[in-house]
């Protein structure tokens, strides 16, 4: 009986866990899709107003920020060649 009351702790608080870092999952899977080359791409964010959606809504105005500094880049490098 003691084996299977430990076991099943286990399992329940394994589920637990799962459950509660599914959105940092989430997270990770999609910033591990995000190149230089596509910027437009954002993190899901959470339904809970949590620190998690503050996390992701701040690294989304990041690529925010990004995008717009190689477009400024890619600008610059344009009209210098034109110049040149």
């Amino acid at each position: 009986v003691s084996l299977f009351i430990w076991s099943m702790a286990g399992l329940t608080g394994r589920w637990f866990c799962r459950r509660a870092l599914a959105p940092v999952i989430r997270m990770t899977e999609a910033a591990k899709h995000i190149h230089a080359d596509d910027l437009h791409e954002q993190l899901p964010l959470s339904e809970s107003n949590d620190e998690l959606r503050d996390l992701a809504l701040s690294f989304n105005e990041l690529l925010t920020r990004l995008r717009e500094a190689f477009a400024r880049q890619s600008r610059f490098t344009a009209e210098a060649s034109h110049q040149l």
